[in-house]
């Protein structure tokens, strides 16, 4: 005699009807509760490290079992990559992206200089909170990144070079937050 969840199995294979029925029932099911079960989904990836490598083994798997259709995929449409990290690392979609370019003109919100031909604007964000302000050239992002998004630090960054400014145009060399004029000994 088989057992109940065997039977269903077996009924589910060989009942096309019913088959459609099940899936009619989850599809409906999982859109009244999308949220609710990514949510769990979510958390359960956050607090269950078994869980988690699961889901990294599952997703290797995955893409090495359809790497040409894949890299096809990416082949035909170039920015979907690009969609998807602005929307994973970021939360903007491409036209979000894009409208800010046009608020900024597109240039870099800092130096004001076009990219170079080829090239995007770098997303600049709160490495806090994670909140979107503005997009950047290359060297202007490294700034903040290199300053740490300090505000204290880049201002003694700027004060440091305008001391050397006005140390190059005395003739002074060097040592330029000190009193001390001329070469040490």
């Amino acid at each position: 005699m088989c057992s109940h969840l065997e039977q269903l199995r077996k009924r589910y294979a060989d009942d096309e009807e019913f088959r459609q029925k099940k899936i009619a029932y989850a599809s409906a099911y999982y859109r009244e509760h999308k949220d609710e079960i990514l949510a769990r989904r979510r958390h359960r990836r956050k607090v269950d490290p078994a869980y988690r490598q699961k889901l990294i083994a599952a997703t290797q798997a995955y893409r090495e079992a359809h790497k040409e259709e894949l890299g096809e995929r990416r082949r035909r449409d170039p920015m979907t990559r690009r969609r998807h990290r602005l929307r994973c690392i970021y939360g903007i979609s491409l036209e979000e992206y894009d409208a800010m370019l046009d608020r900024q003109g597109g240039v870099c919100a800092i130096c004001k200089k076009k990219p170079d031909a080829g090239k995007a604007l770098f997303v600049d964000h709160c490495h806090v909170t994670g909140m979107v302000r503005g997009l950047l050239c290359g060297k202007c992002n490294s700034v903040l990144a290199f300053g740490n998004d300090d505000p204290d630090i880049l201002r003694a960054a700027i004060a440091y070079l305008q001391a050397a400014l006005a140390s190059e145009a005395s003739g002074q060399r060097g040592n330029f937050n000190s009193a001390r004029a001329g070469p040490s000994p």
